[in-house]
């Protein structure tokens, strides 16, 4: 009996000791690791390269010995040597691709709760294809279509689905409304 309760919680234990480790998001000085991969990286030229991650803490973590002259990867942790952030402390903004410092493939976005709020394919930091933005609901807010190398069309939806507007931009205001940086 002794036994199979010792069993037990030492197996309720492993289970929700490997979830945190799965889930955690370690930050160092110099790049993030999450689920395995390695994140948030420069290259010698100081340009983003490679999977980022970007993700609000739910809590301030700072650790003793602090480099002030320091510039990290997200401004709302403060670290020395590393961070462990578990899967209940933090929420995923966003995550997508850099090279040569632009934004570059598919890059997804999320509300606070999860859920995704939009998904935009970048090539060398210019919006590539159509993409929708959707409301916290999932109903569909923005229909944005590239009409041409320079315009995209906006077809702007109520949360009840309905059409509400229809507009053509030029390039530059596009990326004012989704920055590629």
């Amino acid at each position: 009996m002794k036994i199979k309760l010792l069993i037990t919680i030492l197996a309720s234990f492993y289970t929700l000791a490997s979830h945190s480790q799965n889930d955690a998001i370690q930050v160092y000085k110099d790049y993030t690791v999450f689920k395995g991969d390695t994140l948030n990286q420069y290259n010698d030229s100081g340009q983003r390269f490679g999977k980022w991650l970007f993700f609000t803490p739910l809590n301030t973590y700072e650790l003793m010995s602090v480099d002030k002259d320091t510039e990290y990867t997200n401004p709302h942790i403060i670290i020395s040597d590393s961070v462990t952030i578990y899967d209940s402390d933090y929420i995923i903004d966003a995550v997508g691709f850099y090279k040569n410092g632009n934004k570059d493939r598919l890059w997804s976005y999320y509300y606070s709760n999860g859920k995704l709020q939009k998904e935009i394919f970048f090539n060398n930091g210019e919006i590539a294809k159509d993409f929708i933005v959707y409301y916290e609901d999932g109903n569909i807010m923005m229909n944005v279509k590239k009409t041409e190398c320079c315009t995209f069309t906006i077809l702007q939806y109520s949360n009840k689905g309905e059409l509400v507007k229809e507009r053509t931009i030029c390039k530059e205001e596009i990326e004012k409304l989704f920055p590629a940086n």
